[in-house]
């Protein structure tokens, strides 16, 4: 039964295939991030150096996604969610954030934060370049949909959590840490 319900979606050997790519560490940081917190790729995005604990790993992400309330008509701020990234995610952290004390955790060379869209582009031609990248389904209108996406990722994280427990995760960030440039 869990192998089915794992099949749906990016499998651990594509996550694992994906995360040890070659790739700079602010890309393997956000992406190990989103897989490892379940964070929506604005939340991280908007996490600044000051929302991270750089002791304890201690992410904490603004929640972009508020709850609609139908009684009163009106949308609940959500609070903040609070996850902790593992050793070696706090390692690629270290090297992206450096010695700046506050700010974006995710600029490019001028400061700017980067976008959504810009990991977006990134994870496709990685995921392309390594083959993984499928097309699950064409729309009529011709739009295609990949199975390798942010949203699949952190979807990925959050199911392999799920379905097998602690377990599957632990192996999978175990055979990462071995594995970081």
């Amino acid at each position: 039964m869990i192998g089915k319900l794992l099949d749906r979606g990016m499998s651990l050997e594509e996550v694992r295939t994906l995360l040890t790519a070659p790739m700079p560490n602010r890309e393997r940081a956000f992406f190990r991030a989103i897989y490892e917190t379940f964070y929506r790729a604005n939340e991280l995005l908007q996490c600044n150096i000051e929302d991270y604990d750089r002791k304890t790993g201690e992410l904490i992400a603004k929640c972009t996604k508020n709850k609609f309330n139908p009684k009163t008509k009106q949308y609940i701020k959500s609070p903040p969610k609070h996850m902790a990234i593992s050793k070696p995610t706090m390692l690629l952290f270290k090297r992206v954030i450096g010695n700046h004390k506050k700010g974006a955790i995710f600029i490019n060379r001028d400061g700017k934060m980067l976008t959504k869209t810009w990991f977006q582009v990134f994870i496709n031609e990685i995921a392309t370049s390594i083959g993984i990248q499928k097309i699950t389904h064409v729309t009529p209108s011709g739009k295609e949909y990949h199975l390798v996406t942010l949203k699949a990722l952190r979807e990925a994280g959050e199911r392999h959590c799920d379905l097998a427990g602690a377990d599957i995760a632990k192996s999978l960030l175990e055979v990462l840490s071995t594995r970081l440039s």
